[in-house]
């Protein structure tokens, strides 16, 4: 009888991308999220192998919009520093802890007290995002690897250009017309100048 134990641990099928965080006593007070697209159970095992002790599985989420679409732990990162500002560990922290650790490579995902509810806000306020067509976060296709998908949302507002908008824009098109290629919007704070340049 053939022995497909080794295959077992190695061929999954078709796995959901899954955001996951833990905490372990080698970077104590952090949070450690990431993302896999391995059973999480497998992922956190590697962990555990590479010397990250006492590590306890603190959340699991699949990481899908639908069924063509999901996000990575960057998205993830992104909203807990920049929303929530939740700080993450220094490069200073993660070469004293190494040390600490027998050299131990010290990830760069590890966030300093995140809790659950911090990485469960991230994730709804990521599909939110996605839903309400924001392009906040970078979004990537199920069935194409890495590739971005690219949202097109319809257009709802029309505005037109104030008058001295209108004016710069004319004096833009005649320039132009004349042969200028190397023009410079110089303008005051609040005129709008990307408005005017698009």
């Amino acid at each position: 009888m053939l022995d497909i134990s080794v295959a077992d641990i190695i061929i999954y099928g078709r796995v959901k991308p899954h955001i996951y965080a833990f905490e372990t006593n080698t970077v104590p007070n952090y949070l450690k999220v990431g993302d896999t697209y391995r059973p999480v159970s497998i992922r956190l095992d590697e962990w555990r192998k590479l010397g990250y002790i006492h590590l306890e599985k603190i959340y699991d989420s699949d990481a899908l919009i639908d069924d063509n679409t999901y996000f990575r732990d960057y998205a993830v990162h992104q909203h807990l520093t920049y929303v929530q500002h939740v700080q993450q560990i220094t490069d200073s922290e993660r070469q004293e802890l190494s040390k600490k650790n027998n050299n131990l490579h010290i990830s760069v995902e590890f966030f300093r007290n995140a809790t659950k509810n911090n990485v469960s806000l991230a994730i709804s306020a990521i599909k939110e995002s996605f839903a309400k067509g924001e392009n906040r976060y970078t979004f990537y296709d199920t069935i194409i690897p890495n590739a971005i998908v690219e949202t097109e949302y319809e257009r709802t507002e029309s505005w037109k250009p104030r008058r001295n908008q209108e004016e710069v824009i004319n004096n833009f098109v005649e320039a132009y017309k004349a042969g200028r290629r190397n023009l410079l919007m110089f303008a005051v704070m609040r005129f709008g100048k990307s408005f005017t340049a698009l």
